[in-house]
């Protein structure tokens, strides 16, 4: 249940926030956040991440389609306790669900985070789902280090426990023998 109440708030943050920048930003100059670092800047994106794929937006909507099941199928088959595990898909669910939706309802993604510096470095532009995708592969990659540590630790504290045929006493063959 947690895993699709997280991912929807991505979704609706991350649909907001385009409707929003649609209304104010389309066809307006770019509105400066932190003057020579960020800016707001309307965008469509008919690529993938960094607008790579610009001219196969089908293999982009496939992909992100395809990703969202996977998504859906591995989530239930996740033990309760891998929590940050859960937490990180959903932020990719949201993310990838939010922009499949603007795929579908426009054709395009709908991007308007400009970093810079000094108008010489620009970072490609990106959105509010591009942004909690990176986060929750940020937090999957620690999740998988955390599992990956609990269990060499749990086969260490294995090891040094002598499993039960080690300390088992053996009968003696002579108070049994015929």
């Amino acid at each position: 249940m947690m895993f699709f109440v997280c991912a929807g708030m991505v979704f609706v943050a991350d649909q907001v926030s385009k409707l929003l920048v649609q209304a104010h930003l389309r066809g307006a100059l770019p509105q400066e956040i932190f003057p020579n670092f960020l800016q707001l800047s309307y965008a469509q994106n008919k690529g993938g991440a960094f607008s790579l794929l610009a001219n196969h937006g089908w293999i982009l909507t496939a992909v992100s389609a395809a990703a969202v099941v996977v998504i859906l199928i591995w989530v239930f088959n996740i033990p309760r306790h891998e929590k940050l595990t859960r937490i990180s898909l959903s932020l990719i669910f949201g993310g990838a669900v939010g922009n499949l939706f603007d795929r579908f309802r426009l054709g395009y993604v709908i991007d308007f985070i400009d970093a810079h510096w000094y108008n010489t470095y620009h970072w490609p532009t990106f959105n509010l789902a591009d942004t909690f995708i990176c986060i929750g592969i940020g937090l999957f990659v620690i999740a998988t280090i955390l599992s990956h540590i609990r269990y060499k630790r749990e086969c260490t504290v294995d090891s040094s426990v002598p499993s039960a045929s080690e300390t088992d006493q053996k009968p003696s063959l002579s108070s049994h023998e015929p």
